[in-house]
């Protein structure tokens, strides 16, 4: 009996584990959608094999009104030229870093490279941590910055962005997006 409470009290703890991991794209795209209502392309640079769940929880979290593209960097020969292709080739309307990619992560050098890269076409870069921000992101907003929109105070290149005022956390009591974005997966060249 022991036994079968102990294993009931791990799987609780690993479903709220991913429960709480589900989320950690919702408040970022609520404040997204707010300040670029007309904007719908959503870039990702990540090898999308060991990144899926995360690029299924942000479709979920943007929508059916939006769409993602993926460029699928595989191999780390890819990463360095990584944030001139998507801002040349794929031409999002912004890129949202993932937390946990193997390739290109918030915090990574690799980041930080295609945020310098992106902002020089005057794309902008948003994430979830305060890291992302350090890095030059233009806003972070997630549950390690506690739901409080974190907004760059220097901008990279020709970046310009104008948050509303009376924005200072994510809404708790926004509506669920209907559906998910569409997700296309290009491969990195």
């Amino acid at each position: 009996m022991n036994t079968l409470v102990t294993t009931a009290g791990f799987m609780i703890l690993a479903l709220a584990g991913s429960a709480a991991q589900a989320s950690d794209f919702k408040p970022m795209m609520d404040v997204a959608e707010t300040t670029w209502p007309e904007k719908t392309h959503i870039g990702v640079i990540a090898d999308y094999r060991q990144s899926r769940e995360d690029i299924l929880d942000l479709a979920r979290s943007a929508g059916s009104r939006c769409r993602i593209t993926v460029l699928d960097v595989k191999q780390p020969s890819g990463v360095p030229v990584a944030g001139n292709q998507m801002a040349c080739a794929i031409k999002p309307d912004f890129l949202v870093l993932l937390p946990r990619d193997p390739r290109v992560w918030e915090g990574s050098p690799n980041a930080t490279r295609a945020i310098r890269q992106l902002a020089f076409h005057g794309v902008p870069v948003i994430g979830t941590t305060p890291m992302a921000i350090r890095q030059g992101a233009v806003f972070a907003c997630g549950p390690e910055t506690r739901l409080e929109v974190l907004v760059t105070e220097r901008m990279i290149g020709t970046v310009e962005v104008i948050l509303p005022r009376n924005l200072r956390t994510a809404g708790t009591a926004a509506s669920a997006p209907l559906g998910m974005a569409a997700i296309s997966v290009v491969g990195a060249f």
